[in-house]
């Protein structure tokens, strides 16, 4: 029953990792256009605040980094243990004698 569940699930399953994967791409974009632009603008040693700011967005990037590193591993780690839960599934089926009908 599990391997016809995985199996049956493995389209779902593999939806869901490219979706982790291009959450964490477009966030990371967003951040780096985003901080881009706000560093274009205040500049980075003009002031106090273009300082600051400066820094706050460096912070949002590494954050945003992370978190694209997470989904990353996170996506991976689905696909995996979809693929060892349908092999362990597929060699546990090959002993159980088929009925005849």
């Amino acid at each position: 029953m599990a391997q016809q569940n995985t199996k049956a699930n493995a389209a779902v399953i593999e939806q869901v990792a490219a979706r982790h994967e291009q959450t964490g791409s477009t966030l990371m974009s967003l951040v780096s256009r985003s901080a881009g632009t706000v560093e274009g603008l205040l500049g980075t040693k003009n002031s106090a605040l273009g300082v600051a700011t400066n820094q706050a967005w460096d912070d949002l990037v590494t954050f945003a980094q992370r978190n694209q590193q997470e989904l990353q591993h996170l996506a991976t780690g689905m696909r995996e243990t979809a693929r060892e839960n349908i092999a362990q599934d597929e060699a546990g089926a090959q002993g159980i004698p088929q009925g005849t009908n």
